[in-house]
């Protein structure tokens, strides 16, 4: 398999700061080889948090659930630019007294303030009778060295960016650990020295659990409209 050094989109951390994580001094020999180990634990991270991170546009098609609010599947949402209700559409609310829909960026949550439709506001129960499409998620550090960030969209948190250091290091060092526990350390009179075998290590799952999804929204998962 050949390997890359391109950048992704998906990626969660920027080569030179993975090599500075591992040392500071570390040369180009291996730059395909982090850049490829990078990418896989961006993805990776994506689907532990069970999210899409990097900012996108979605189109939802949604089943309407007979309330005045919805979530959407990604977050955080950056703009939206389309509800629909039963196939007719809903326009923004311009004020804090003007009828229409509103969102929360950070949860994602839409909501319809009174006089929608002269129905109320409600998003009406039906099969797939709801459409969303909305810009989502944050403007990577892969994106940036893309040169393909996307106005609006918050920035990845410096979390995230440190678990996927965590993790692309992780994964270096053990590709000449395969099959090895540890090994004997002679400048330790020959006492036996253990690896971390594990996939996460446990700092890394501490800064990644703060921002995992950890249920459905409606039922529906966000690896059905995933980008």
């Amino acid at each position: 398999m050949a390997l890359s050094i391109a950048p992704d989109p998906r990626d969660a951390a920027l080569l030179n700061d993975v090599k500075a994580y591992i040392n500071p001094v570390l040369g180009t020999a291996d730059d395909a080889l982090l850049q490829t180990l990078l990418t896989a634990a961006s993805i990776w991270i994506a689907k532990y948090l069970n999210r899409n991170l990097n900012a996108q546009t979605y189109s939802e098609a949604r089943d309407g659930t007979g309330t005045s609010s919805m979530r959407l599947l990604n977050w955080p949402v950056a703009s939206v630019t389309q509800v629909t209700v039963d196939g007719s559409k809903v326009k923004p609310a311009q004020n804090q007294t003007d009828s229409g829909y509103v969102f929360n960026a950070a949860t994602g949550i839409i909501s319809l303030r009174p006089g929608i439709f002269g129905l109320g506001e409600y998003f009406s129960r039906g099969f797939q009778n709801v459409g969303f499409v909305y810009v989502a998620g944050y403007n990577t550090p892969g994106m940036y060295a893309l040169g393909a960030t996307v106005p609006g969209a918050p920035d990845l948190p410096p979390s995230l960016q440190m678990a996927a250091m965590q993790l692309s290091a992780l994964l270096y060092r053990q590709r000449d650990r395969v099959g090895d526990t540890g090994e004997s350390a002679a400048t330790a009179g020959f006492e036996r020295m253990s690896y971390f075998l594990g996939a996460l290590h446990p700092s890394t799952r501490l800064l990644l659990d703060q921002h995992r999804e950890v249920a459905p929204v409606d039922g529906m998962s966000v690896a059905a409209y995933g980008g």
